[in-house]
């Protein structure tokens, strides 16, 4: 119905990076879904206000907006979008310098990738790097080499430039 078109009309605007246009059309389609008392697409919305708020700039109203919409996705177990909203807190984390959170919300992220069969390869890789990178931030070397080496060892069919940028950021932890 109209609630959906207005959803995906929302997203051709966050795709284009038009984000004060894709907020308001998601608010939009969020008021249509409240009206139908449809808990699962509002918790989406807010899912992806939550994003387009963090590719702005805006970590604490896009973390506002991804914590009310993993609420939902928890007591659902919607394992998919649950793996995405945890990966874009994760993100709003390290952006705040909150990195035990960062970290937290990585890890909920690869283990719902991992454990619950999702296994998009693309999400570990950027799991696996941002917990490397989280560690070094906290001079925890042992772990940063840990995910380091999990980037070049651990299935993930990296490129020769994915893997080139890795071997000096893990040289860096031993000195």
């Amino acid at each position: 119905g109209l609630a959906e078109i207005t959803y995906y009309k929302a997203l051709v605007y966050d795709r284009k990076e038009d984000y004060i246009n894709a907020i308001n059309t998601f608010k939009k389609s969020q008021q249509l879904y409240l009206k139908s008392h449809d808990t699962i697409n509002v918790a989406r919305i807010y899912g992806n206000l939550g994003l387009v708020e963090i590719k702005r700039g805006n970590y604490q109203d896009g973390l506002k907006y991804s914590l009310i919409a993993t609420k939902e996705l928890e007591k659902r177990n919607l394992r998919t979008e649950l793996s995405k909203n945890y990966k874009n807190l994760a993100q709003a984390y390290l952006n705040t310098r909150d990195y035990d959170r960062a970290i937290e919300y990585n890890l909920k992220t690869l283990y719902l990738e991992e454990q619950s069969g999702l296994k998009n390869e693309s999400t570990i890789y950027d799991v696996y790097k941002d917990l490397a990178l989280l560690y070094a931030y906290k001079n925890e070397n042992r772990k940063a080499l840990e995910y380091y080496g999990k980037l070049v060892d651990n299935g993930v069919t990296l490129t020769d430039e994915e893997r080139a940028s890795i071997l000096p950021l893990m040289a860096n932890e031993y000195f």
